[in-house]
């Protein structure tokens, strides 16, 4: 099945401009995690106050993401283990609520900190 010009053009069009507005106005915000610790980070978790976010093992250098929503104001806390098995939890001084919307970006660093990132 073939389809005309016209119509490709039009659909290329609804993409552009649907699919980005779509994007901004989902609910909830977007978790970046980008781990510039020297070692790997495993079993990651990204608590807020709907729930827990598993996202698994982060290689040092990666980013690991997640879309949370809030009920109510929250913050982000994460936390991980090392490859020495050394757990760490370590909050955030973010917040945001139910109408919030974008990304957050986090850093993890060697001393263990997360620092909103700019």
């Amino acid at each position: 099945m073939q389809y005309s010009r016209k119509t490709l053009l039009m659909a290329m069009v609804f993409v552009a401009i649907f699919l980005p507005t779509y994007i901004w106005l989902r609910p909830g915000v977007a978790v970046v995690i980008r781990n510039s610790n020297s070692t790997t980070l495993r079993d990651l978790r990204v608590y807020v106050s709907s729930g827990t976010h598993k996202l698994g093992n982060v290689s040092s250098g990666e980013i690991g993401s997640c879309v949370v929503l809030a009920k109510g104001m929250s913050s982000i806390e994460i936390s991980y283990r090392l490859t020495d098995g050394t757990e760490r939890q370590q909050c955030s001084n973010i917040f945001f609520d139910s109408d919030s919307r974008g990304p957050i970006d986090l850093g993890v660093t060697n001393d263990g900190l997360v620092d909103a990132l700019d």
